[in-house]
């Protein structure tokens, strides 16, 4: 088939729900899709380790993207392309704390239990959530005035800080959802495929996401808070959260 759809989802608050990271609500759509013979590119914030027992429980044998772009995985979990070790980052910022005189922590700084209580996630799955390798995580809370003062340290030492759907990302320069999606679209061209792609994603760091894609679709925030504020173009909004605005994807999909 030299004719190829990619569909690229966002995890947390569309694939699965925001809140009790149920995916029932998903799980026949992702059938649907698999059945279509159309690929379902998991691209999140999430790390390996966290996406890994998803990847499993879906039955999904595609190439992946962690860390919010930081890097590429392929379908056998081994690394296709990364944009930074997390060690080295670590490593900036301890200087970085030095030269700005800014008081933080990051993930590396916090036991599971932090991350169990922040965001209610089961006992394992905060366990995972600290496994990052390309990125590192802020986890304090910064005024518009300390993030601009780190964002700027963060550049001097080649790295970008930019604000998550809970914390604050430092990653290498140019990293984000919509690099990595370009990086894969070339990964299945280089097959000889001819490629179309879709987007699903909820919050703002699925921007650039939705800016490389032919098609974009938007579900609304978990909570009953609507749709998260952007300007993009060719922007699909579905009434409906996580899982179940997935799954309304999916039917427009087969209904077109």
């Amino acid at each position: 088939m030299n004719s190829l759809t990619l569909v690229f989802s966002d995890i947390n608050g569309t694939l699965i729900d925001f809140d009790t990271y149920a995916y029932d609500g998903s799980f026949k759509a992702v059938q649907q899709l698999k059945a279509a013979g159309i690929p379902l590119i998991l691209c999140s914030s999430n790390n390996k380790a966290e996406i890994q027992p998803l990847r499993e429980a879906f039955g999904l044998h595609e190439p992946f993207i962690v860390e919010n772009g930081s890097a590429i995985y392929n379908a056998d979990g081994t690394l296709l392309w990364q944009g930074a070790l997390r060690k080295k980052i670590q490593s900036a910022i301890q200087s970085i704390r030095e030269e700005t005189g800014l008081v933080f922590e990051t993930f590396a700084d916090i036991a599971p239990e932090r991350i169990r209580q922040e965001t209610n996630r089961p006992d394992a799955s905060a366990e995972l959530a600290l496994q990052h390798q390309h990125s590192e995580l802020v986890v304090t809370r910064f005024d518009d005035k300390d993030f601009q003062l780190l964002r700027i340290a963060c550049q001097r030492h080649g790295y970008d800080a930019v604000r998550g759907k809970q914390y604050i990302n430092i990653t290498a320069p140019g990293v984000n959802k919509g690099s990595a999606i370009r990086r894969m679209v070339k990964y299945y061209l280089d097959q000889g495929k001819t490629i179309s792609t879709i987007g699903i994603g909820d919050n703002v760091n699925d921007i650039s996401m939705f800016k490389v894609v032919d098609r974009a679709f938007l579900v609304q925030l978990s909570r009953g808070r609507g749709w998260a504020a952007m300007d993009v173009d060719k922007l699909t909004r579905i009434p409906c959260e996580g899982p179940a605005g997935f799954s309304q994807m999916v039917e427009m999909l087969f209904g077109d």
